[in-house]
């Protein structure tokens, strides 16, 4: 028997504010609490895995026979089996999927011999799958990973390398993102490149560390490089060092880290001058000599392979496409002649350089009447602030003061569309002597040795000595 004790543990019924407003009688109705039946909770679980796709499946449908009159058709009955009448949507690879293959849907009643052939073809080269995010193809330990080979292909040879190069906070990882099919409408967690947090910017911390890859659905291959001349970096360091932390530092370096962070930066520009089709240099103004200095520097120390990889030779003389890219851009850097003068000044900095800048990627390809008289072929694209996600249209005090501004600037997504289509149609010099084409498993293994070539450089360690030297 329950306990009595604790039999009229009650509490008052919920009083709805239809009720008149009068004190409750003694003889009103409570509820007792031992009456009350506690029925247990059914667990939620949280769909985790995607759905797999909808199978197309035969129907079973009963037809009546034809029979006379005068016999009982109650119990006859005939089993025939009938695929469905709706139409069926073509083979198409299902989008939901967010890890794993993707899978091909098939009509199996419907498809013949030839087309089974075909859609066997399409299911082999669907077999890889999709990154979601970038991964880390060099380390903080300066060691080369194995993360991403799982999503290279073995027969593949049409596929463009794209790396981006900068100092810290010029959009190189949001730029990224945009080439590898993001909008500037998506969150950033959604981001292939997630970009620098509110926080880590308010902080003057970096975001990108060493190199980072990721493949889009398109075979671009995208390389994210860590920030130049990022005084971030060295205080991450010099705080570890204090910490007890052990650094990554070698015995030369351990009174001047800025010059192993220099070192540092020469050795990843340098690897992506090797392993790239086209090279990004990102910056937020201008130009800065520094900056300059340092990319033909890199381009000096490059190691250069006189070794033969995997029985192909490696092409020395490689030609490597570089489009500066001018983030943030104001309405007086879309001024026809000051681009004009900043052309003619590119130009004239890598005039015997390796890296070619004259690709005709420009704000002439975009279509606007005001650039068609400027004959420039050196790569050199704006970009204006990109519009934030509110849909309330923020005023524009440029605009307001000067109505020339606004018809000069060009939208930021009308720009990055040409500019899409327009990095992979650059020239693509070939990385074997003897003009053959790569697969991306092989261009992965040519990366991994190049890397271990560069970091044991005899020009750049050379070089770092020097360095030490000045002291």
């Amino acid at each position: 028997m329950a306990n009595q004790s604790h039999g009229w543990q009650v509490r008052a019924p919920r009083i709805f504010f239809n009720l008149p407003r009068h004190p409750i009688p003694d003889h009103d109705i409570y509820e007792d609490a031992e009456k009350m039946n506690m029925m247990p909770r059914i667990s939620t679980h949280i769909v985790t895995e995607p759905k797999e796709a909808t199978k197309v499946k035969k129907v079973t449908i009963l037809r009546r026979e034809k029979t006379t009159p005068q016999k009982d058709t109650s119990s006859s009955y005939t089993r025939v089996v009938q695929p469905l009448s709706m139409p069926l949507l073509p083979p198409r690879t299902s989008s939901l999927l967010g890890q794993g293959s993707p899978l091909t849907i098939h009509d199996s009643s419907c498809e013949t011999a030839g087309a089974a052939s075909s859609n066997q073809k399409v299911v082999t080269d669907s077999t890889l799958p999709q990154m979601e995010a970038a991964v880390r193809l060099i380390g903080n330990n300066l060691k080369f990973t194995d993360f991403v080979k799982d999503y290279l292909s073995d027969s593949n040879t049409n596929f463009t390398v794209i790396g981006a190069i900068g100092p810290q906070g010029t959009g190189k990882s949001t730029l990224l993102s945009m080439l590898a099919g993001n909008d500037h409408q998506d969150m950033y967690r959604y981001y292939a490149f997630r970009p620098a947090s509110l926080e880590a910017v308010e902080l003057c911390r970096y975001q990108s560390s060493k190199i980072s890859i990721y493949i889009s659905k398109s075979r671009l291959i995208l390389l994210d490089c860590q920030a130049s001349f990022s005084t971030s970096v060295l205080d991450e360091m010099i705080r570890d060092e204090l910490r007890g932390i052990p650094a990554r530092v070698p015995e030369s370096f351990e009174n001047r880290m800025e010059n192993f962070i220099e070192v540092e930066s020469l050795q990843l520009i340098a690897f992506m001058m090797q392993v790239c089709h086209t090279l990004l240099l990102c910056v937020d103004w201008f130009i800065d000599l520094d900056l300059i200095r340092l990319l033909r520097t890199s381009e000096m120390l490059r190691f250069v392979p006189v070794c033969t990889y995997e029985s192909f030779k490696f092409n020395p003389h490689r030609i490597v496409n570089l489009v500066l890219v001018h983030q943030r851009a104001k309405w007086e850097d879309f001024e026809p002649v000051t681009l004009l003068y900043r052309c003619k000044l590119l130009k004239e900095m890598f005039a015997k350089s390796r890296l070619n800048v004259e690709g005709r990627l420009n704000l002439g390809s975009v279509g606007r009447d005001v650039y068609k008289g400027i004959k420039t072929d050196v790569n050199y694209v704006l970009l204006a602030d990109i519009k934030p996600r509110s849909r309330k249209v923020i005023p524009s005090i440029q605009s307001t003061d000067d109505p020339h501004s606004l018809s000069l600037v060009i939208d930021y997504e009308l720009v990055l569309r040409t500019l899409r289509t327009s990095l992979q149609g650059l020239p693509r010099n070939s990385f074997a002597l003897d003009g053959g084409n790569l697969t991306e498993k092989r261009w992965y293994n040519l990366a991994s040795e190049l890397w271990r070539d560069t970091v044991t450089s005899h020009e750049i360690m050379k070089f770092s000595s020097i360095l030490s030297s000045m002291d």
